[in-house]
């Protein structure tokens, strides 16, 4: 037996010995005994068992228990010692036969933080799925300094987009956890996304990876990290952390147009956790069960607004105004778009500002807001049917942003979506002027009408224009007193939207003749 064999096989016995001082939290001892191994690819010995490396066991231990001055989970300098020892020893190595070879895409691991477990879990997924209460914060800044170093190929992006057997990176672990509490997430993701700020991280990202954002990275279902966070129903805070920090704030945005494959926004993932998490409440109080095959968000909201029974509905609406429209008022705030400044304080406004959504996401608002909430004004003067009328809905795209869906009007939106529109489903607008028919021919405070302004924002003739000249026919005759001109002569990007006009009253260009 030739002396190779001999290391190889002393090595394997001792890889053994570490794992199990690592399960015991003996760092010494663990750190000893890497010091004596011969074979360089001991890094990369893995578990028969379960496929685990040394690094897998290390970040598999949660580090919650015991604090340090900062309030992050205390990290032992042995434990430290251990990782930086195993991850610089992964480097510029070559794994031999009877240790991990190569990663899933055939390519030679650039570290053993990329070597995947038999789940398809890399040490990253690990350590976010076990986070507890307190973030490592000392082990993950180690592997952080590891992906800044510019001497090796492994980047952030590269870690984060690591994917287990369903496709879930570490991210989808981070944000699925609903044992996080707000601080962990908000150091997590400040951590990572000062990595993404930093001008020369940017740069080398850019050098050595093209692949996508791995907030966008949608797993085996097309599911982000985002609806992964709304199914399990993170808190309102939780959710503004992953949201709103820094220079992830635009890449958040272009996360909550993204459908899953089962055509499922993040905000309807919410509604799903609503309904699992308060089911038998919802249950007692209206009775559903007993008249619907599966009770859907939809069944349960047209419940609650067509009930007379307050003593009956109270009980689920205070659930939604206290439990589940804080959640969507982080969404909605993070999805307004720039040139409509929703006004959080009154949510059928912001709902509206937002049209890509579902209508049920409007009667949700509805639940929550005052009487006659449809006529409320803004701080600019608006009235919701203003601002919806304003806005053309940003178009959905699937995950990994392999298809973008355009938008045409709001039956195109509810196809797209997870739920098939019903015959008798309205559009938004058509909504909004069922509950308030005064709306069509209510002013801004420049005197402006809701046709004045749809026909100048480009809207759909059906979905928007239609629906208010039937209330309100004679908005036609009316000019607009921002632009002079007369509703048909605003439509200056479609002449079909001029030419239905007209022939709704040919008139028109006698009177405009006239003036003239």
């Amino acid at each position: 037996m030739s002396m190779m064999s001999i290391d190889y096989k002393r090595d394997h016995y001792l890889v053994s010995n570490v794992e199990e001082s690592i399960a015991n939290r003996d760092w010494e001892q663990a750190y000893d005994i890497l010091l004596i191994l011969k074979n360089e690819d001991f890094a990369f010995h893995t578990n028969s068992e379960n496929g685990r490396t040394l690094m897998h066991s290390l970040c598999k231990l949660r580090f919650d228990e015991d604090r340090d001055s900062n309030g992050d989970g205390k990290v032992e300098d042995g434990a430290l010692s251990v990782a930086m020892t195993l991850i610089e020893a992964s480097y510029n190595v070559k794994p031999s036969s009877g240790s991990v070879d190569v990663d899933v895409d055939g390519h030679v691991h650039e570290s053993v933080l990329t070597v995947q477990d038999s789940s398809g879990y890399s040490p990253l997924h690990h350590l976010f799925g076990n986070i507890g209460d307190a973030v490592p914060a000392d082990l993950l800044e180690l592997i952080l300094e590891h992906c800044r170093d510019t001497n090796n190929s492994l980047t952030l992006e590269r870690l984060l987009g690591i994917k287990n057997l369903n496709g879930a990176n570490a991210l989808h672990f981070m944000c699925g956890s609903s044992a996080c509490s707000m601080g962990v997430l908000l150091q997590v993701v400040s951590l990572l996304m000062d990595e993404y700020s930093d001008e020369q991280t940017q740069i080398q990202t850019q050098e050595k990876s093209t692949s996508i954002h791995p907030f966008l990275d949608g797993d085996d279902d097309g599911e982000l990290p985002i609806h992964y966070a709304c199914y399990v129903g993170l808190e309102a805070e939780e959710l503004k952390t992953i949201l709103d920090v820094g220079p992830l704030r635009d890449i958040a945005q272009k996360s909550l147009f993204c459908i899953s494959d089962a055509r499922v926004l993040p905000i309807e993932c919410l509604l799903s956790w609503f309904l699992d998490e308060y089911e038998e409440e919802i249950n007692h109080y209206l009775w559903l069960s007993s008249s619907v095959e599966e009770i859907t968000y939809e069944d349960v909201i047209n419940c609650l607004l067509d009930s007379e029974d307050e003593d009956v509905t109270n009980e689920i609406k205070e659930l939604i105004i206290s439990e589940l429209w804080p959640r969507i008022q982080v969404i909605l705030n993070a999805s307004v778009q720039q040139n409509a400044v929703g006004d959080s304080n009154l949510p059928i406004h912001l709902t509206v500002s937002v049209p890509t959504f579902p209508l049920t996401i409007l009667k949700t608002a509805q639940i929550v807001s005052s009487k006659r909430h449809y006529l409320v004004r803004d701080q600019k003067g608006r009235i919701p049917l203003h601002v919806a009328a304003s806005l053309k809905p940003v178009a959905l795209k699937s995950s990994n942003f392999r298809e973008e869906f355009e938008y045409v009007d709001d039956n195109d939106i509810r196809n797209i979506l997870s739920h098939q529109p019903k015959e008798e489903e309205i559009s938004t607008i058509q909504y909004m002027l069922e509950q308030e028919r005064s709306a069509a021919s209510t002013l801004t405070d420049e005197g402006r009408l809701p046709l004045h302004i749809a026909i100048e924002s480009g809207q759909n003739f059906n979905s928007v224009i239609n629906p208010i000249l039937n209330i309100y026919p004679r908005g036609l005759l009316r000019q607009d007193p921002k632009t002079k001109l007369f509703a048909f002569m605003l439509a200056t990007e479609s002449l079909d939207t001029t030419f239905r006009l007209l022939l709704i009253d040919p008139s028109l260009c006698k009177t405009f003749t006239k003036l003239t």
